[in-house]
Parts: structure tokens; C-alpha cells; sequence
């Protein structure tokens, strides 16, 4: 039951699986995970960030088992055999969509950060416009240009993150105290919030079809959260610890100004270094959804590689258009808290279902062999 999705040209490897998985989750979610979580369990955000990564990892055996099940096999491929056509189509056209918004949303966060940060006399739509250029022409390029490109940007990026250490030194305690005050219900509450900082995980139901040692997915995935559930946890403790939560409900980009609040020695400005390099980061967010929508968009329609091209033109119209919506930065928040909801289902409850279905009806092969 092998795909031609999954050949020496276009396999990846497991560490590049990692570096995919990790510049679709990073991005705009560290950069304001502290302020949205902490409007919903203050003080407690950080409890509420660590509960929403805790929560993700059980899911990561679902898909897991999937691509055990099918090896070189999309979502596209397999969601009408577990559960008929009218059903996974639906399941199909529902994560192209989650990934449409994803990429939407992220592309307009990236350009207002852009703008705010370096470019304020530029038009939105002009970064939009270069940006999506961008994109479409890393897309083509398969899944081989994503791998190695997340490959550069995490070295790249990575280093920087030795930056949210020095401010941290100046943590008040008082400030995280006391524990539990907000609530257990404001907790998990603002853990709906936290969850969208970690979607991209879902890039999975792609990404898993190019690796041939499947019995492996679930322990580099596993790895990728846990990582980002310490970090973003330990972000949100030392923005809060250091800032308190009352400023957060007045700036954007909090992680950026906690960075600025501290002083280090022969650099001067050391947050627009973070931030110009961390937009590499936002950038492969965007790319990594969007080639995702369109190979699994190319796949529901059967489309030949030379047309499965031309997707990627009409599909950034639309991103464009949907990243226009939102009108600031209070909008932006509240979609992003949509797509929490929407990714309970779609990157959550979806391929659980999937998993459990098609281990009772016995569909597909386990662990490479048949059934």
C-alpha cells in the first residue's frame, strides 16, 4: 500500500520532519501567547499554556498510527477509505480550510509585526503582496524545498532564543502570585486561547506521507511539543514575572518589549534583531500551511503536477483577500480565537476519530504490513 507520494526524490527525514513541525508551530505564538492567554487566567496564563501542550501530545499518536496505517499516504488519500467519501471529503475540505485561515491569519500578523516593527510607512498590501510572491514560489518547490528551508531557518533562528534568557533574571515572584487565584475554570478556559499558538501540528496528516520510517513520527513529534510546551511556558512565566499582567492588556507583541527591557552590553537594540530574524520564522509558518492547502487541494481534485501549480496562484487570492478582513489588531485576536476552536476539531478530534475508526474496521496496514 505504498504512495508515489513517498520516493528517494521527495522522502524527508525524521530531523527534517522536526524542523518542519517546529517553524509551523513557532511564530506568532511566542510573540503573544503571554498577552492572549493572560486576558482569560492572568497570572495563571502560564499554567494554562503548559495545560494546552499536555493536552496536544496524546493526539500526536493518532496521527502516528495513520501513517502506519498508510504509509506515503495524505489525509487525502486515506480519509475516504476510513470513513466513506461523502464523510472524508468533508474531514478533507475542512482541513484545507483550517489551513487556508492559518495561513490568512498568520500572513496578517506578519505583515502589521513587519510594519509596526520596521516598515510603518509601507502599505499592508504591499507586504502582502511580496510576501504571498514568496510563498507560492517556495511552494513549488515540494516538499524537499519546505524540509531543507526549515532546516536553515531553525539553525537561524534558534540561537536568538538565548535572548529571552538575560531579562529573566529580574523576575518579581509577586507577580505570578498567587498560584490557582483565577481559577481552575479560567485556567482551562485560557488554555483554548494557548492552544493556537501550538497548531501546526496538524501539518502532519502532510508531512507524515514523505517518511519511511513511520514508527518514529510519534517520538520526533512528541519531541517537537514537549520543546515547545517548556519554552512557551517558560516565556509566559518570565513575561509575566518580569512585566506583570495589567501592560500586557496595552501592548502587542509582548515578547518583544521584555526583550527591549533589558540592557545588553555592546548591542543596543537588541529586540529588532529578534524580531527581523524571528520573522523568518513567521514566514515558513505561512508556507508550511499554505503548501499544505495546496497539495492536499491538488490531491482532492487529481491534479496533475503542471496544474496542481497553478492552485498556488488562485489559493493566494484567496489567503490575500482573508487576510484583509480582519480590520486591527482586536479583530486579528478574535479570529485567532476562532481557529482555536476550529483546530480542537480539525487538528484534534479529526484524526483522532480517524485513528479510531480505522483500527476497528481494520482498514489499511500496521506498522507495514497488511492487515
Amino acid at each position: 500500500m505504498v504512495n508515489p507520494n513517498l520516493n528517494k526524490d521527495n522522502s524527508i527525514s525524521l530531523w527534517q520532519l522536526f524542523a518542519i513541525l517546529e517553524n509551523s508551530i513557532l511564530g506568532t505564538g511566542l510573540l503573544n501567547i503571554a498577552k492572549t492567554v493572560s486576558k482569560v487566567s492572568g497570572q495563571d496564563a502560564w499554567i494554562s499554556t503548559l495545560l494546552a501542550g499536555l493536552i496536544i501530545i496524546p493526539f500526536l499518536w493518532c496521527y502516528s498510527s495513520l501513517s502506519r496505517r498508510f504509509p506515503g499516504h495524505t489525509l487525502v488519500d486515506y480519509s475516504t477509505k476510513i470513513i466513506g467519501k461523502l464523510l472524508g471529503n468533508m474531514a478533507n475540505i475542512s482541513y484545507i480550510s483550517f489551513e487556508i485561515l492559518i495561513a490568512a491569519l498568520v500572513l496578517r500578523v506578519m505583515v502589521d509585526f513587519i510594519s509596526t516593527w520596521f516598515l510603518p510607512n509601507t502599505p499592508i498590501e504591499s507586504l502582502l503582496i511580496i510576501t504571498l510572491f514568496l510563498v507560492i514560489y517556495m511552494s513549488q518547490g515540494g516538499i524537499k524545498t519546505i524540509a531543507r528551508t526549515s532546516e536553515v531557518i531553525l539553525f537561524l533562528v534558534a540561537p536568538f532564543i538565548i535572548l529571552l534568557i538575560p531579562p529573566a533574571t529580574r523576575i518579581e515572584i509577586n507577580n505570578l502570585k498567587p498560584i490557582l487565584q483565577s481559577g481552575y475554570v479560567s485556567i482551562i478556559k485560557g488554555s483554548i486561547p494557548a492552544l493556537y499558538s501550538f497548531y501546526g501540528f496538524e501539518v502532519l496528516f502532510i508531512a507524515s506521507a514523505f517518511i519511511s520510517d513511520t514508527k518514529k513520527i510519534f517520538r520526533t513529534s512528541a519531541m517537537c511539543i514537549s520543546s515547545n510546551v517548556v519554552l512557551y511556558t517558560l516565556v509566559v512565566i518570565a513575561i509575566i514575572g518580569v512585566m506583570g499582567t495589567e501592560i500586557l492588556k496595552y501592548i502587542n507583541y509582548p515578547t518583544i518589549y521584555y526583550i527591549k527591557s533589558e540592557r545588553f552590553p555592546f548591542f543596543e537594540r537588541v529586540d529588532l534583531f529578534f524580531a527581523f530574524f524571528w520573522t523568518f520564522n513567521i514566514f515558513m509558518t505561512i508556507g508550511i500551511a499554505f503548501y499544505s492547502a495546496v497539495l492536499s487541494i491538488s490531491q482532492l481534485l487529481s491534479l496533475k503536477p503542471k496544474y496542481g501549480r497553478n492552485i498556488g496562484w488562485m489559493l493566494a487570492i484567496a489567503v490575500y483577500f482573508i487576510a484583509e478582513i480582519p480590520k486591527n489588531s482586536i479583530e486579528v485576536a478574535t479570529y485567532m480565537l476562532y481557529i482555536s476552536y476550529m483546530g480542537i476539531a480539525v487538528a484534534m478530534l479529526m484524526p483522532a476519530i480517524l485513528a479510531i475508526v480505522a483500527t476497528i474496521r481494520h482498514i489499511g496496514t500496521k506498522d507495514g504490513d497488511k492487515a
